[in-house]
C-alpha cells in the first residue's frame, strides 16, 4: 500500500525478489514443464488435539480432480527465520472437498510448532501436488502393518482404503495409551473391514518393539505383505529381523 513503481526501481533487490517469487508460483512452472513446483493455497477449516504432542489438521482440497493413493503426502511451505522451509505430511484422509494430515510437534522445531499454532480459517501453502510412492498395492490380497507413533498416517489411509478381499494385521507401537492415534477410527475399521489391531506399549510388560510381539500378533508374517511406517530405530531393527529370517524384502 502507498508503494510506486519509482520506488521498485530504485531498490532492484527488492523487485528481483517479487519478479522471481513471482515466476515461481506463475508463469515458470509452465515455462518448465513442471507443474510439480508450482504453489497452491488451502485454508484450514479444523484443527484437532490426538494426542498431547499430536494435531490432526483438516485442510480444504485445493486438487479435487486429483487421483489420491493411500500413503501419499503433501508438501507445506511455512516461514521461520526469514527464509521458506518445507515438511511432508502423509495424508490420513482425502476426499475432494478436503485433505487431511496430522502433524507430531517437535520442541524448537521451525515449522511443527507453527502447524499446530494454525486456527480454522488460516491459509497454508502446499508445494506442488499429492506424492509419494508407499502406497497401497491392491494386489496384496494378506497384510501386515506395522506401525510407530505417527507413522500410522499413512497406513490409516490405506486401511481404510482395503478391498473386500484383502485381509490386515495391524501392529501398532506406541509409548503409552495416551499416545495412540486415532484409537475410535481403528476400532471402526475392525468392524467394517477385515481388519485386526493389536497394540503393543511400551508400559506393558511385553512392550516395546521386538520380533516376538510381531509374531506374536502375525504368526504367519513371514507370508503376508508387509508395509511400515514408524521411527527410524524401530524400521531398522524390524529390517535387520526380517532379514535374519530370511523374508524377502524386494518380493
Amino acid at each position: 500500500p502507498g508503494e510506486s513503481a519509482l520506488s521498485l526501481l530504485l531498490n532492484p533487490v527488492e523487485l528481483i525478489g517479487r519478479i522471481a517469487d513471482g515466476a515461481k508460483k506463475s508463469w515458470l512452472p509452465l515455462l518448465t514443464g513442471n507443474s510439480n513446483t508450482a504453489f497452491s493455497g488451502a485454508i484450514v477449516e479444523k484443527v484437532v488435539m490426538l494426542s498431547s504432542d499430536v494435531a490432526a489438521i483438516t485442510l480444504t482440497n485445493p486438487w479435487p480432480d486429483a487421483r489420491f493413493h493411500p500413503g501419499q503426502y503433501i508438501s507445506v511451505n511455512m516461514e521461520s527465520l526469514g527464509r521458506k522451509e518445507t515438511r511432508q505430511y502423509s495424508i490420513t484422509r482425502f476426499t475432494p472437498q478436503t485433505i487431511s494430515i496430522a502433524v507430531r510437534k517437535i520442541e524448537g522445531g521451525k515449522v511443527s510448532p507453527q502447524m499446530h499454532a494454525l486456527k480454522p480459517g488460516s491459509s497454508v501453502e502446499l508445494v506442488g501436488k499429492i506424492k509419494g510412492d508407499f502406497t497401497l498395492d491392491v494386489a496384496d490380497k494378506n497384510i501386515l502393518f506395522v506401525a510407530g507413533g505417527v507413522g500410522l498416517t499413512p497406513i490409516l489411509a490405506m486401511l481404510e482404503n482395503l478391498e473386500s478381499d484383502q485381509d490386515a494385521v495391524l501392529i501398532y507401537f506406541n509409548r503409552g495409551a495416551e499416545h495412540v492415534l486415532f484409537k475410535a477410527d481403528l476400532e471402526k475399521l475392525t468392524k467394517a473391514k477385515r481388519v485386526r489391531v493389536f497394540h503393543v506399549l511400551d508400559s506393558d510388560a511385553d512392550g516395546r518393539y521386538s520380533l516376538e510381539n510381531i509374531r506374536r500378533h502375525a504368526p504367519d508374517f513371514e507370508s503376508r505383505a508387509i508395509y511400515t511406517c514408524a521411527p527410524q530405530v524401530m524400521l531398522e531393527l524390524f529390517e535387520k529381523d526380517l532379514a535374519s529370517v530370511g523374508f524377502d524384502m524386494h518380493r
